[in-house]
């Protein structure tokens, strides 16, 4: 065994020093390349700034553009913010001087967003003019060459080589320099994985062998596992850092001291007897905070030894019960409706309370809300070794029992539960009346899957519709802004992000600052096509997430919708993704929503399957839901 003679106080501090910047301890003045950085109001300002001059370029106003461009450069000549929409305003408004020289002021300025290269020769090749073209492309050749002379030189100097690293990847991307790109990605990857794969499974290379050659040394780099105490001290600082540093839920988790927190965790990652174990320790460690969109993600090969029974198993109330057999071998020796009532001789809570800090079962127990993480922790009751037997007790909804020895022979579930269900499928369920299912917002375009779908239906025909989200995790919020439009009349507003830490901590005056920050999504306008003013029930269930708990919330905000099943998943939020050693990692929620976060959105109808139903594989939210779409009439809510 490998000597650990590291204490819990020393590693502690080395966390905090290799990167865990506290709210309102100073930057290093490295972390800055060029130019004093901006304050915390200042950041949020270009923002909304950045925001009306997109506008502004949309309603084809240039000379309003270019004003608004002005006085962003005027007031902060260092930042690249201002040259970058003087060179968008001046090009697309005919003024090729003025864009050149925008283009000369921006090579020397300090880029809070690299990304802005991939959209410099895209704007140019749009213009009409071929001479204005020609002229703008040499120009942006030559800020290119003026960019990276600077950012070598600050190299030189010892400014931020991570922010510089990254930004060359941009560079080399948009000079066409595919061989610096890629050199550039495995230095990149050392310490932000996650971007570099990005890259090179987004771009469209020239050459993609070498693109694939450079993917598989950084994965296999990434799947190395040695479990010695340098490789385990890494894990640990890289999540503390990151939690520390970018979590939206920190600040309002039951952890009230994350450094303190952290420390007493240490010792059971360093005595972990192997890499399920030391995983399992990271994730007590990261769970505890409640967020079930803050979690850490277990390598592939350690939840590949692990198996299941081929039971799709639900709590309803303090029972859990089969829901569903996908095993053919099972048939006739376990149905829907029959009760777990002991898995290896123990109750089945008695049985997950044991083994919560194990996995898969560590995966949720902590999480809230509560009925999420029972949900969870209920398709993984039967889980354990591949391969072993479960011992389990069962008992029909007519009282008769039986003891089975099942095999965990099968894979866990962390797909949905259909797989192949359609992005969205409309079926009529009563004369009038439309069950919608919408089993996920990603997979495919789910806005133009809901237009085909819905293409058969007559609204003025319509008695009702009846949405159902029912174990939809979520995905892209838009395309239930989209879908949304189809069910007003007039514009609304969008569904808010209550609280976003600000992703950018190189970028405030001195401090890694928190802002409360209430961010609208776009207004939504009602949409050209059908428009249904029926009534409109929804069906949720406790794996209700994310963006179709956004897609919940923009119904319950206009009172356009009745509530059908049980409270949502309470969980919501971009990732921010970072590897750690032997191939798992970590994924940090970066904005949460104080509408339902950690609570979930309540039905205004509860409902759960009995036993009777699962058996008789009767609907009986869908049931209800029917009953109830009178109630659901706009004008009667």
């Amino acid at each position: 065994m490998r000597r650990r003679g590291i204490s819990i106080l020393c590693l502690a501090a080395l966390w905090i020093a290799a990167g865990a910047i506290r709210a309102g301890a100073p930057l290093p003045a490295e972390t800055i390349p060029y130019a004093g950085s901006v304050s915390l109001a200042e950041y949020v300002r270009l923002l909304e700034e950045m925001q009306a001059f997109q506008r502004l370029v949309r309603a084809a106003d240039f000379d309003g553009a270019a004003a608004l461009a002005r006085t962003v450069a005027k007031r902060s000549p260092e930042l690249s913010v201002g040259h970058e929409m003087g060179f968008l305003a001046a090009a697309f408004g005919g003024r090729t001087d003025a864009a050149v020289a925008c283009l000369e002021r921006l090579a020397d300025s300090y880029f809070i967003y690299p990304e802005i290269y991939a959209t410099l020769l895209p704007a140019v090749e749009r213009l009409a003019d071929p001479d204005q073209r020609q002229r703008l492309r040499e120009a942006v050749a030559a800020c290119f060459q003026r960019r990276a002379l600077r950012l070598h030189q600050a190299q030189v100097r010892g400014a931020n080589n991570r922010q510089i690293q990254v930004e060359l990847v941009y560079l080399h991307l948009a000079a066409g320099d595919e061989a610096g790109a890629l050199r550039r990605l495995e230095d990149v990857a050392a310490f932000d994985g996650p971007f570099a794969r990005g890259v090179l499974r987004r771009s469209a290379w020239r050459d993609p062998a070498a693109a694939r050659a450079v993917e598989e040394r950084l994965d296999a780099k990434r799947r190395a596992w040695s479990g010695a105490v340098e490789e385990r001290v890494d894990g640990v600082v890289r999540v503390a850092a990151a939690v520390q540093a970018m979590s939206a839920a920190l600040p309002l988790s039951p952890v009230t001291h994350w450094p303190g927190h952290v420390a007493r965790w240490i010792p059971a990652a360093l005595a972990a007897a192997d890499k399920a174990a030391y995983y399992e320790a990271l994730a007590g460690m990261v769970h505890a905070l409640g967020d079930n969109h803050t979690r850490v993600l277990f390598p592939e090969d350690v939840a590949a030894a692990c198996g299941d029974c081929g039971l799709g198993i639900r709590p309803v109330g303090e029972r859990f019960l089969v829901d569903r057999v996908d095993d053919p071998a099972l048939a006739g020796r376990v149905r829907p409706g029959d009760e777990i009532t002991a898995v290896d001789g123990l109750p089945p809570a008695e049985h997950l309370a044991r083994n919560s800090a194990r996995f898969p079962w560590v995966e949720h127990a902590a999480l809230r809300p509560a009925g999420y993480a029972r949900r969870r922790l209920a398709a993984d009751l039967l889980a354990g070794p591949a391969g072993t037997t479960v011992q389990v007790a069962v008992r029909a909804p007519d009282g008769t029992t039986a003891a089975l020895a099942l095999r965990r022979d099968r894979p866990l579930r962390r797909g949905p539960a259909a797989p192949g269900e359609p992005l969205v499928s409309a079926q009529e369920v009563a004369p009038g009346v439309w069950r919608i299912r919408i089993p996920q917002f990603e997979g495919g375009d789910v806005y133009a899957a809901f237009r085909e779908a819905v293409a058969p239906i007559d609204p003025g025909r319509t008695r009702g519709l009846i949405l159902d989200l029912r174990d939809n995790p979520g995905g892209n919020s838009a395309y239930g802004d989209a879908i949304f439009a189809h069910f007003i009349d007039a514009p609304c507003r969008n569904y808010r992000f209550d609280y976003t830490p600000v992703f950018a901590p190189t970028k405030i005056n001195g401090y890694h600052g928190r802002l409360r920050l209430y961010a609208e999504g776009a207004s939504i306008e009602p949409a050209d096509g059908p428009r249904f003013r029926c009534p409109v029930v929804l069906l949720v269930s406790e794996l209700t997430a994310s963006a179709a708990e956004d897609f919940v919330c923009l119904f319950r905000n206009e009172g356009r919708a009745l509530l059908v099943g049980r409270p949502t998943a309470g969980g919501t939020g971009n990732g921010h993704y970072v590897d750690l050693p032997g191939g798992g990692m970590l994924r940090v929620g970066l904005n949460v929503s104080l509408a339902y976060s950690w609570q979930g959105l309540k039905p205004d109808v509860g409902l759960e399957p009995s036993p009777a139903d699962l058996a008789g594989g009767r609907d009986a939210e869908l049931a209800r839901a029917l009953e109830l779409l009178p109630a659901a009439a706009p004008d009667g809510l």
